[in-house]
């Protein structure tokens, strides 16, 4: 059976993958070794309060926009909404969070419901004056990089200059008469899609050599 402090180590390297796909520079976090990430999670329960900063947290820049990302390990209070609240105005009040800005909740907990937990996602961004898109992640969940399946075609979110022309390419009016993909589906999730974004699709074809298509997330 795979240790927690496994786990840790493993789902580490498939979260700096995730961030690489969505733009981030990661440089800072890459080359730990085994043993200093070991004393990392050795040093994660030792934080005074619940919301305080973890070793293993990550705050990665964007290479192309001027966002940021917030990769926050929540090990010492239950997978709430409020909880999340929580997290999220304390880092408002404190100023380490700026417009623009994406978090990302990594928890030992199971999510049952990922639609349910989604919709109160939803309601909270709504909720709130600050708009930070979050998503939450249970750790056991990343130890695979699902987008190395084999099963698994290219996908690639397009910008929206990229959405409009393949509007006119397509000769379609609006992005709802593409196929759905939901923003809780295993690699909508991964890579980050917001509801509005849409994703290129690139599979193999034995005819065409490679045939793409486009989902929009909802």
């Amino acid at each position: 059976m795979i240790s927690s402090n496994d786990i840790l180590v493993k789902s580490r390297n498939v979260i700096l993958k995730m961030l690489e796909m969505r733009g981030y520079d990661v440089s800072d976090y890459k080359n730990f070794n085994l043993k200093e990430i070991e004393n990392m999670i050795q040093n994660l329960g030792k934080k005074p309060n619940k919301t305080d900063p973890t070793p293993l947290d990550m705050k990665c820049n964007h290479m192309t926009t001027n966002h940021t990302v917030h990769v926050l390990y929540n090990f010492n209070s239950k997978l709430k909404i409020q909880n999340i609240e929580t997290i999220l105005n304390k880092m408002i009040e404190e100023d380490t969070i700026k417009d623009n800005d994406k978090v990302i909740i990594l928890s030992k907990d199971t999510i049952s419901d990922e639609h349910e937990f989604d919709s109160q996602l939803d309601a909270l961004y709504k909720k709130m004056d600050n708009k930070y898109f979050t998503q939450v992640f249970t750790i056991e969940k990343l130890l695979i990089n699902i987008m190395k399946h084999e099963l698994v075609p290219e996908h690639k979110i397009i910008s929206e200059e990229q959405k409009r022309a393949m509007l006119k390419q397509f000769d379609i009016s609006n992005f709802s008469q593409l196929p759905i993909i939901l923003k809780t589906d295993p690699v909508a999730k991964f890579l980050g899609m917001q509801r509005g974004d849409v994703c290129e699709i690139t599979k193999p074809s034995e005819t065409a050599g490679e045939y793409v298509y486009y989902r929009y997330c909802q």
